[in-house]
């Protein structure tokens, strides 16, 4: 059966790969949900600006009022999706398999800024509406010249920042040593753990990242002193990685040279160190039996994917 479920997925604008499954089994793939107890889950209503502290009738806060009323209700519809579809435990079947010394929360919430993050503070990694509404919104309403569809621009972008943040909570819970940048390492576990679902999978959230990062190439300044690369230099993490593990299944982002082949040629090394870490750091956390379950669900396909 194709295009299960999605349509309601994708008008919505997110999905990650697992929330475009139906129930049971498919071609002996499992398509049943992990369950960990070490991955919490919470969907936070946002807030009705009718709580604030005015009155919606004051003709002073009027315009605003309809503002707030109006991101209110978009957020609200965003929400609802999103737990309806069961994004966050869908989601966090990519971190079932690792054992978290504590409890790890996945929650989604109007944050008042447009952004998602890992927090030390109280172990957990949040999705702000306001993120998923301007990804929705800078997403392209047509299938673009390097081959990337709304949905994969949309799916993508959420769905890699969530692993970014990701990378984040595995550093520190499971005490990671880091000698760079932070903020690489978490691209860098992103970009791995996309890899190993499949080619449908991986071109899915690679070019979905790939997308944003050179989106915000183009609409914002490069802020060399920032903790983070520039935009450029982490679409070519991506990229590269993802050349480097299936030079045949990327080879499309070096024929138009987003990913150039000067950098192309020394990524099946990159991605070999990326890999080596990997399971010299975080692969003896794993519960191989909860992997291999998960590596056996029916994920994201190219034909579950269907237009708005």
């Amino acid at each position: 059966m194709k295009r299960i479920a999605v349509a309601a997925a994708l008008a919505l604008g997110v999905a990650g790969p697992a929330a475009l499954l139906t129930s049971g089994t498919t071609h002996g793939q499992s398509t049943d949900l992990v369950r960990t107890n070490d991955i919490t889950i919470d969907y936070i209503a946002p807030l009705n600006p009718i709580l604030n502290d005015y009155e919606q009738d004051d003709p002073d806060y009027k315009d605003a009022y309809k503002k707030l009323e109006a991101n209110y209700q978009a957020y609200l519809g965003i929400a609802e999706r999103l737990k309806k579809r069961q994004f966050l435990e869908e989601f966090s079947q990519f971190l079932a398999p690792i054992k978290f010394p504590v409890t790890l929360r996945l929650r989604t919430m109007q944050c008042d800024m447009s952004n998602a993050f890992y927090s030390r503070d109280d172990v957990s990694i949040t999705l702000c509406y306001e993120y998923v509404k301007d990804i929705e919104e800078e997403a392209p309403e047509k299938t673009t010249p390097q081959g990337i569809t709304r949905e994969e621009a949309i799916v993508g972008r959420v769905v890699g920042t969530m692993l970014h943040e990701a990378g984040h909570a595995v550093s520190n819970l499971l005490q990671v040593p880091v000698f760079a940048r932070e903020e690489d390492t978490a691209d860098q576990i992103a970009g791995y753990v996309m890899l190993q679902f499949g080619r449908e999978v991986a071109r899915t959230l690679i070019k979905g990242e790939a997308y944003g990062w050179n989106l915000g190439s183009r609409r914002y300044p490069a802020f060399y002193w920032d903790v983070h690369s520039t935009a450029l230099q982490r679409r070519q993490t991506y990229l590269c990685l993802a050349y480097g593990k299936d030079p045949e299944g990327f080879k499309d982002f070096v024929e138009f040279n987003w990913l150039p082949k000067s950098r192309a040629e020394g990524c099946a090394a990159e991605y070999k160190q990326i890999d080596n870490a990997f399971k010299k750091t975080v692969l003896p956390h794993v519960d191989r039996e909860l992997m291999q379950k998960v590596l056996a669900r029916k994920w994201l396909r190219p034909d579950d994917i269907s237009a708005r």
